[in-house]
């Protein structure tokens, strides 16, 4: 009786969050296709789709960058650059909004949507995994932690945190375009 009760109670657990997938995943789509005119050309840039978009990832990073090395990051200053920034946005969404065919950029919002799905339950596995680790063996998890928040003090001696914050967002922006063109296998063991 109570093995069938722990069943059900765990079947009930995963049509909950089955239900709780759906309404994150309607719920991002109705975010992304409000601005699917920026979203869709920013996931092909950001996925190489063509040869010279690695180019511009790298000259918009650094872009930002050299803007963000030359101004005050002050409160005023941040707020200002976020409200231009979605101006710009809401600019470009319009200046896109009549260039784009409609199949293929409901089908690539689709896709973008799925891979955001897919990252956060990647996160959360990963975090769920982190959590295992700490009740399972504390010693291994803090050994990690500590390992690596001295791996990073480390290299912060070494050259200086604003450059080193450069370094990885380049990094994390290239990944994904160096997946979709074949150059990094996620599933290699080699990683």
């Amino acid at each position: 009786m109570d093995k069938k009760s722990h069943v059900h109670s765990s079947k009930l657990q995963d049509d909950a969050e089955n239900c709780y997938q759906d309404a994150k995943h309607s719920t991002v789509r109705r975010f992304l296709s409000n601005n699917k005119c920026i979203v869709v050309p920013l996931w092909n840039i950001l996925m190489w789709r063509e040869p010279y978009y690695a180019g511009v990832v790298f000259l918009c990073i650094s872009a930002v960058f050299i803007t963000l090395s030359f101004v005050n990051l002050s409160v005023v200053t941040t707020v200002a650059l976020f409200i231009s920034g979605t101006l710009f946005m809401q600019m470009l969404s319009d200046a896109f909004a009549t260039k784009m065919e409609s199949k293929y950029v409901d089908e690539d919002l689709t896709v973008v949507c799925d891979n955001i799905d897919q990252t956060v339950l990647l996160l959360k596995s990963s975090f769920m995994d982190l959590y295992e680790l700490k009740q399972t063996n504390p010693v291994a998890f803090y050994i990690t932690t500590i390992g690596s928040g001295l791996s990073i003090a480390w290299l912060g001696t070494l050259i200086s945190t604003f450059l080193f914050v450069y370094i990885s967002v380049l990094v994390i922006f290239a990944i994904p375009g160096l997946i979709h063109t074949g150059k990094l296998n996620p599933t290699d063991a080699n990683i």
